[in-house]
This record gives C-alpha cells, structure tokens and sequence, in this order.
C-alpha cells in the first residue's frame, strides 16, 4: 500500500519487500541491499551510533528518525523544549538529540532576540 502510494509512473518506483524487522532493513541499507526500510528508533539509534548490537561494527550512515507529526508549541514551550536540547547536547554521553517540535516563525525570532 505504501508503495502504491508512493511510486509514481515514470518518476519514482516504489516497491514493498517483506524482510525479518528491522535488524534485517538496517543490514539491507548497510550493506546496499536496499535504499529504505522501517526500523525500530532503538535499532536504527544502536545502527547509527555502533552501540547496541551493532557495537563494534561499522556505523551505518544516513539513518534518519522521522516523527509520525510535529508539535505546534507555544513559543515559551518552544523555547524550553530546545534549552533541554541544548542542554542534553552537551553531555558526553548523548551523541544526537531529535525533537519534533514544529519550529515556528515566532519561536524562531523569540530564538534569536536571545
């Protein structure tokens, strides 16, 4: 369905391709298998960061998380939401942080008055 949905008769080819989870669609993508998949956040968070089951091995690039719908926050919640960002990139320990807070014209100039 998503494929139908997808392709586009002369532009794009979509196909579906059945696989065993996401450790299957992640070792699809490393290894060139395929160009897309679905995943688990915390197989391709593992995938990317080589932790987890995938310590050890290669990082897989060009992961991306993709939110199911962002956020319209008010601008002082907007701006609260990227201080703990900011402060969660600081640690050490935190190797990407990803919100989906829709970032607004007015939270952005609220932003920049900072």
């Amino acid at each position: 369905m998503i494929a139908n949905a997808a392709s586009q008769p002369g532009k794009i080819v979509a196909t579906a391709q059945a696989s065993n989870g996401s450790v299957a669609n992640i070792n699809g993508i490393a290894g060139g298998a395929l160009e897309s998949g679905f995943s688990h956040a915390d197989v391709a968070t593992w995938a990317q960061a080589g932790t987890g089951m995938y310590e050890g091995k290669p990082h897989v690039p060009g992961l991306r998380l993709i939110a199911k719908q962002e956020l319209d926050l008010a601008v002082d919640a907007t701006l609260s939401v990227l201080k703990l960002v900011e402060l969660l990139e600081e640690l050490d320990d935190v190797a990407e942080v990803f919100h989906n807070v829709r970032l607004s014209d007015e939270a952005l100039a609220a932003l920049e008055a900072e």
